[in-house]
């Protein structure tokens, strides 16, 4: 029990130092531009959130960190590395290369005339140090299988796995994510992101054939753009400060969104607006009964985003379908309102159940009570 105290105490308590989140990257093969996903995904971070991201990058021989942000940095993340005790705040501060308000690297030395040689431990001590001092940690993983790699994967908050559309990538995307589901069972599923999608004249394998192979959705499908991404790579800036209307430059924002779990709050809080819009809109009595059910709703099933579903207040699920919904009766001059269950709903009772009912101007307490039972129900 003085276990379990400690640790809920280090969340409870105000005075407790923060601690950042850590977002690996890593390339299901080499070449596939996890890199370029990195650095763009995590300058969208600052950007949006306004909050201190720093990448670290531990391709130390050939990290293109420096290269991207058009930084030339003097030390960085090799002397941390070697002599990780010695770490600190101040250390830290000075080790870093500042690019923006909110962005700094943690920069490789990208030379080959020394070995490079890095222990899990050593890792863990600099990742933890980053992490006590800045919310977002971006870490940019060297396309490389040894033991600190592993570790890094198996303790990051997030993970994104970056994978061009061919039989290599697949099969390879597929070792880490069944890998990486075996050895972090109590944490969120990786993220794939699939580059360099409708190469002109090269064969490759479908985003649909990816998800149905390796039982995961894509979170990004980011398509062949030499131009925008070669162009910006040359100048060293991020794909948004070259072309800021390329389709890439919003998925990484979106990207950047997903990762720090503000896509969630940012959908949540824009169908709530657009539910309260078409509430608005409705007869007087339409509207008492619309604010009574998204009531209901809202503290029945908490975990449900509202939004609008054509024109009508809807509640939908995480994958964004629709689980129930309220039509007014003015919109076909009907004489009752509906609430309407979708095919998601869980409501089978059977071989036959209803999943719509017609509402009357003024609803009872058990009336309340009977929806509360079956939004319970619909979402169990």
């Amino acid at each position: 029990m003085q276990l379990i105290e400690s640790l809920s105490n280090l969340y409870n308590n105000p005075d407790t130092d923060p601690v950042g989140n850590v977002i690996a990257f890593i390339g299901a093969k080499g070449g596939v531009g996890s890199s370029t996903v990195c650095h763009n995904t995590a300058w969208a971070m600052s950007e949006i959130l306004k909050s201190n991201v720093v990448v670290a990058d531990l391709d130390l021989a050939f990290g293109t960190t420096g290269l991207d942000f058009n930084q030339d940095p003097v030390q960085g993340i090799a002397e941390a590395l070697q002599s990780p005790e010695r770490l600190d705040e101040v250390l830290l501060d000075r080790l870093l290369t500042k690019c923006s308000e909110h962005l700094s690297i943690f920069a490789a030395p990208v030379v080959l005339d020394r070995d490079y040689e890095i222990s899990a431990d050593a890792c863990d001590l600099v990742l933890e140090v980053v992490r006590q001092n800045v919310p977002y940690v971006a870490v940019d993983l060297p396309h490389t299988w040894t033991p600190w790699v592993k570790r890094v994967l198996f303790q990051a908050d997030e993970i994104v796995i970056t994978a061009a559309p061919d039989l290599a990538n697949l099969r390879n995307a597929k070792n880490l994510i069944d890998l990486l589901k075996l050895n972090r069972a109590n944490d969120g599923p990786s993220h794939l992101l699939i580059n360099m999608a409708k190469t002109p004249k090269r064969p490759e394998i479908s985003a649909k054939e990816f998800s149905v192979a390796l039982d995961i959705t894509p979170t990004q499908v980011i398509e062949f753009d030499a131009e925008s991404f070669g162009l910006a790579s040359n100048n060293g800036q991020m794909i948004e400060e070259y072309a800021a209307k390329a389709k890439a430059a919003q998925q990484f924002r979106e990207l950047a969104l997903t990762l720090t779990h503000r896509k969630e709050l940012k959908e949540a809080a824009e169908g709530e607006e657009a539910v309260q819009a078409a509430l608005a809109k409705m007869t007087p009595a339409d509207r008492a009964l619309g604010k009574r059910i998204h009531a209901i709703v809202k503290k029945t099933a908490p975990d449900l985003t509202p939004k609008t579903w054509y024109g009508m207040p809807a509640y939908a699920d995480k994958d964004g379908k629709v689980v129930v919904f309220f039509r007014d009766a003015a919109k076909f001059k009907e004489r009752y309102a509906m609430l309407g269950f979708q095919d998601n709903a869980a409501l089978d009772d059977g071989s036959m159940w209803p999943v719509a009912y017609a509402l009357t101007t003024k609803l009872t307490k058990a009336d309340e009570a009977r929806i509360t039972k079956l939004v319970k129900q619909a979402v169990s």
